[in-house]
């Protein structure tokens, strides 16, 4: 007979399982929870107790398990549980916000329904609209295929480190030098050196007596470069040998990442302009909800740009006062090169270590304070030294014009930009007059 599995239930029931019911696939220990403390975690297997909470939490409970998850409900047959699951989770449950009573869907809203509601109206469609283009460029950000240029730069930094490292093995300098390889390769150079001159000296000393006393020193010489080479052969040949093969599996690594980062160009484009987008629309409606706020409060704030602020919404702003602390300067072999570094690696982090060690800048303060402060200021890097959605229009030819254009107009006041000529450098007869 096989064993069998009883258990006694919390109202003191026996039940019995048999070998099978009681096999690792079917039994283990586990603790019962609610759906909403179960939010974000994983498990391999799941059991679920269907009592209603609509289909929102439907998905919550189906998509814990990473094999399986068993529903358990409550019906007279299959059939009446399969109609009334089918039934529970085609409804809605999504709780009905304060917000959204009484506004009108900021999907279907115009400049003429803007115009006609009440200002904290306005900032409260205006907050759910950006709301959802958060949520849809968060979406899309998630979405966006990662990139090798990461892995590329360290495995080719890694494939210099190697290269490096066997050629000062194989002159027993650098980290080698007061290795035994390295003195073995010290002692085998200097051992053929004194061959060498022994053996020239033999050939064609000044006088007989120099000839003469080269011949004789040669046994002994050759037996000195012998042992060397013997020494060289068991220390260093190793070496080189385990150096070459770590060589040609990160050369390998470096061309497969090559030609997924040229792939990855290609496919990157697309999603990323889409992400742009709603990332652009997200933040002009911020800046519009900000406008409004300070229109509630009575304050004047410097000019934001409305290029990608939609423009059935109506968001304007209409003061701008000089920065009290200047404006930002940025070199232009900085901008460029920098440019053409994010072009390449879109998910560089632009730090003072990173932008001082790229641009061969004296110290990490220096870069922080002439490059990536300014950068930070006109939008187009974070403060964790991320391209922002403006930082990667800059990087594109296609949108380098647009990302332009909003720097102008959000950072630099028409004051400002008066005096300057065609080519944004200073006119010295129009700051004169």
């Amino acid at each position: 007979m096989g064993r069998t599995l009883t258990l006694r239930t919390a109202d003191n029931q026996l039940v019995s399982l048999k070998a099978e019911e009681a096999a690792a696939g079917r039994l283990g220990y586990a603790y019962a929870t609610t759906l909403h403390r179960s939010q974000g975690a994983t498990t391999t297997r799941a059991h679920l107790f269907a009592d209603g909470g609509g289909r929102e939490l439907a998905y919550v409970a189906m998509s814990r398990a990473r094999e399986g998850t068993h529903v358990w409900t409550v019906a007279d047959g299959v059939g009446q549980a399969r109609e009334d699951l089918v039934w529970e989770w085609a409804s809605e449950r999504r709780p009905t916000w304060a917000i959204d009573t009484g506004l009108p869907d900021p999907d279907q809203v115009d400049r003429e329904t803007m115009a006609a509601l009440a200002v904290t109206d306005r900032a409260r469609v205006i907050a759910l609209a950006g709301g959802q283009a958060r949520l849809e460029a968060e979406a899309l950000r998630s979405a966006l295929p990662s990139d090798p240029a990461p892995k590329l730069d360290a495995a080719a930094a890694q494939l210099v480190r190697l290269r490096q490292g066997r050629a000062e093995l194989e002159a027993g300098t650098g980290a080698h030098r007061r290795t035994p390889a390295g003195r073995a390769v010290s002692e085998l150079r200097n051992a053929r050196a004194k061959l060498r001159t022994a053996e020239d000296t033999a050939k064609h000393g000044r006088s007989w007596r120099d000839r003469h006393a080269a011949r004789r020193m040669l046994p002994a010489l050759t037996e000195t470069a012998n042992d060397a080479r013997h020494d060289w052969d068991a220390l260093v040949v190793p070496a080189l040998q385990r150096l070459d093969v770590e060589l040609a599996k990160v050369e390998a690594a470096v061309g497969q990442l090559t030609a997924a980062a040229q792939g990855h160009r290609e496919v990157f484009e697309e999603p990323a302009h889409r992400w742009l987008e709603a990332a652009s629309t997200y933040g002009a409606l911020a800046r519009g909800l900000d406008a409004y706020r300070d229109q509630l409060d009575g304050v004047c704030r410097a000019p934001v740009s409305e290029r990608a602020a939609p423009a059935r919404l109506g968001i304007s702003s209409r003061c701008s006062p000089l920065a009290a602390d200047g404006y930002p300067k940025i070199p232009l072999k900085a901008w460029r090169e920098l440019r053409v570094k994010a072009n390449s690696a879109p998910t560089t982090k632009f730090t003072p270590e990173v932008v001082s060690a790229l641009m061969t800048m004296a110290s990490p303060e220096s870069a922080a304070s002439n490059v990536v402060r300014p950068l930070r200021r006109v939008g187009l890097i974070d403060s964790d030294g991320q391209l922002t959605s403006r930082g990667h229009k800059w990087r594109l030819d296609a949108s380098y014009p647009e990302a332009c254009q909003e720097i102008l107009d959000e950072v630099y006041p028409p004051d400002l930009l008066a005096l300057t000529d065609d080519s944004g450098s200073p006119d010295p007869q129009r700051v004169l007059t």
